[in-house]
This record gives structure tokens, C-alpha cells and sequence, in this order.
């Protein structure tokens, strides 16, 4: 295999198990930050008795013509999985390398960037999109940037117990 050095017997399995321990770890990362900022979306669509919810509101851009039809289809739900697990990836890069302590400000400032593009994402969409989901845009914004704050803490949250996991297991086999 292409870039992969045996120094020794089941060398090439380690790597590979490693790698595969890894993604499970970013993808466990990215369900739990983007599932609990989905929550805090239906609970602020609830309290306000707005349309918050961002799988949702992909649907309705995905399927205009169709938005009942649709409402709840999986590719709004993938689609926004899919792209949590992009910026937790971003995240769980910037705090391996040092680029940023994963403390509670910093997971809070980055969440609050999130949420930013987030916004312009979204304004993007609603501006420029045919038929365009009914939102009160400035309700919506807000809670897409306090949801994005719940995703960059819940990130950092599983990232520090994925990583003391890692060190605890180091101790343990040292």
C-alpha cells in the first residue's frame, strides 16, 4: 500500500486500525455537537413557534416544490450531519495542532464564527434561491448562532474526553 512503512510484523494493521479508531472518534464528535445543536434549534422552534430547524429548512431548499412531501426527508438530515462533520473536523485539526486550546471561551468564539457562516450561508440561500423558506431572518440568525455556540461546545466537550481516553490508555500501556 502506497504510503504506509512496515518496520515490523502487523505494522500495516496497527496504522490502519489506528486510522479507522480516529474517524469513528470525528464522526462520534461530529453526531454528538451537531445533534445537540439540532436539539437546541427544535427546542428555540418550540419556544418561539418558528421555523428553526435546520434539516428542515434544507428540505424545503432541497424539494420546493414538494416542501410537506418532503419536510422530513433524510437528505436535509444528511446534508446537515454532513456538513457538522466538516467543520468538526476543522475543529478537532485547529486543537491537534496547537492552532487553538480546546477550552470552553475558545469552543464558545469558534461556535460564534460558526454560527457567522452559518448566517451568510443561510442569507445566501434565502436571497438568492427561487423559492426560499418563510423565516423571520433576524429570530432565525440568532438562534443559528446560538445553536452554532452549543455545537463548538459540545465539540470541545467530546474532543477532551476523546483525548483523556487516549492519554489514560497511554499511562495504562506504558
Amino acid at each position: 500500500m502506497k504510503g504506509i512503512v512496515l518496520k515490523h510484523p502487523g505494522g500495516q494493521i496497527q496504522d490502519s486500525c489506528k486510522k479507522k479508531q480516529e474517524m469513528k472518534k470525528e464522526i462520534n464528535m461530529s453526531l454528538v455537537a451537531t445533534t445537540g445543536m439540532t436539539l437546541v434549534s427544535y427546542m428555540l422552534s418550540e419556544i418561539k413557534k418558528e421555523k428553526f430547524l435546520e434539516p428542515l429548512l434544507l428540505n424545503q431548499v432541497l424539494f420546493p416544490h414538494d416542501k410537506k412531501g418532503h419536510a422530513h426527508h433524510v437528505a436535509g438530515y444528511g446534508l446537515h450531519w454532513l456538513i457538522g462533520l466538516g467543520f468538526s473536523s476543522i475543529y478537532k485539526v485547529m486543537w491537534r495542532h496547537s492552532l487553538i486550546k480546546p477550552k470552553t471561551k475558545n469552543s464558545l468564539i469558534m461556535g460564534f464564527t460558526n454560527g457567522l457562516v452559518g448566517v451568510a450561508g443561510w442569507h445566501f440561500i434565502f436571497f438568492f434561491r427561487h423559492f426560499p423558506p418563510k423565516v423571520k431572518l433576524k429570530q432565525y440568525y440568532l438562534q443559528l448562532i446560538v445553536a452554532h455556540m452549543v455545537f463548538g461546545l459540545l465539540n470541545k466537550i467530546v474532543f477532551n474526553d476523546n483525548k483523556s481516553q487516549i492519554d489514560s490508555s497511554a499511562k495504562f500501556v506504558s
